[in-house]
């Protein structure tokens, strides 16, 4: 039935040997400053855990607010993922792109793992070094060398708060980028810790900002998860969320209190994969699943100290047997049983006269529940007017007069 099914083919695509194996490969242009490392995070599932290695192709933003910086996916994101997960992708920047411009080039090389491990990150350790990097193009002379400078200092006050003193040194160099589309700059510091955590902060040049304010902001928020012992940074886990719920086993990280997009991605986890999350103060207050996200709202404690590490637990992948829907609570035949008025198939849309004329009974009163079709519908769904369909009482979508009109001139 028309208005009942939406279908999204995937597009094409190429396949190559690679390494005695067959690849794939995948092009994508934003078009715009749009990010390009939101691409590779949610292509980063799926490409891993692919049978086949995959090529991405990407352009747009590679540097770029509201979303994970370039510099930040080569330092933090994907070193994580290959020390812990087994993940490997390879990744280089061709050039990179800043807005409003955007035309970032980025490619990837992702090869698949048989299965992703459960990961235990929650001890912090020590801090063994920190490094970072001020990308610019087009931007005055000196705005760089303020920008790292502000960097540097505020990191290495917080090393000496630590007790590190000079132990741990700060390395941020700079990089000018003559291949760059579009005039901007940003600043990624990352710290790496005796036990493979890597910890990120990050910021991007604006005009309204000063540059030392710049520095300060990314020194700032690496300093918070550096003081907290978080193992993971709150820009890092919501990306960890989709991994954990794939894993073979149970996974445990500590890091800041979940932020609004870690709390969408373990809802969403749990729907899609059946695993299983909690969340538990470091100072062993439980709380789960997302009542209590909501509690935080509401002016929970964690809301009073947001600087309290927390920990995400995960259960994992269920077991096989315990994937199958009948075994789901709350289960419905109908749920599994795939229905043909789900599926777009060419010709089985109904006649736009027929359409118009369920229309007219509406405006007359009379019923306008369709017909029940008997051998489309699961076995056991009831019949009478309200088993029109597995989605629920769909409305029929509402067409004008003239069609109708028109369709009898043509007759």
């Amino acid at each position: 039935r028309r208005g009942s099914a939406i279908a999204l083919p995937p597009p094409p695509l190429t396949g190559k040997r690679q390494d005695g194996k067959e690849g794939k490969s995948a092009k994508a242009d934003v078009g715009t400053a749009g990010s390009v490392t939101l691409l590779v995070q949610s292509s980063l599932p799926v490409a891993s855990m692919s049978a086949s290695p995959w090529q991405l192709d990407l352009k747009g933003g590679t540097d770029v607010r509201m979303s994970p910086l370039w510099n930040y996916l080569t330092g933090v994101t994907l070193p994580t993922l290959r020390k812990h997960f087994g993940i490997q992708a390879d990744a280089t920047c061709h050039r990179r792109g800043y807005y409003p411009k955007g035309g970032g080039h980025v490619s990837l090389s992702i090869q698949p793992v048989k299965e992703l491990p459960g990961i235990n990150m929650v001890d912090f350790g020590k801090i063994s070094k920190i490094t970072g990097q001020v990308t610019s193009s087009g931007l005055p002379e000196g705005v760089p060398e303020r920008i790292r400078r502000s960097a540097v200092n505020e990191l290495e006050a917080t090393l000496k708060k630590l007790g590190y003193g000079r132990s741990v040194s700060v390395d941020v160099a700079i990089h000018k980028d003559s291949k760059a589309i579009g005039t901007g700059g940003s600043i990624v510091l990352v710290a790496e810790t005796t036990t493979g955590c890597y910890l990120g902060g990050s910021a991007v040049a604006e005009r309204k900002l000063k540059s030392e304010k710049v520095g300060e902001m990314a020194a700032a928020s690496l300093s918070e998860s550096l003081i907290n012992g978080y193992c993971v940074d709150e820009h890092l886990q919501d990306q960890l969320i989709i991994f954990m719920a794939l894993s073979s086993g149970p996974s445990k990280i500590k890091t800041a209190a979940p932020t609004l997009h870690t709390r969408t991605a373990i809802h969403f986890a749990e729907k899609l994969t059946g695993a299983s999350f909690t969340i538990t103060r470091a100072d062993a207050e439980k709380r789960e699943g997302d009542d209590n996200a909501e509690k935080e709202d509401d002016g929970g404690a964690e809301k009073e100290d947001g600087a309290s590490p927390v920990i995400i637990e995960c259960s994992g992948r269920p077991p096989a047997e315990e994937e199958t829907c009948s075994k789901r609570k709350g289960h419905l035949d109908s749920d599994c049983k795939p229905s043909a008025q789900s599926d777009v198939v060419p010709g089985s849309s109904p006649d736009i006269g027929e359409t118009e004329d369920v229309e007219e009974g509406k405006r007359k009163g009379e019923s306008t529940a369709a017909p029940v079709n008997s051998d489309v519908l699961p076995d056991n769904a009831p019949s009478g007017s309200n088993a029109d369909s597995v989605l629920g009482d769909v409305g029929l979508p509402q067409r004008p007069r003239r069609t109708r009109v028109r369709r009898e001139k043509r007759s």
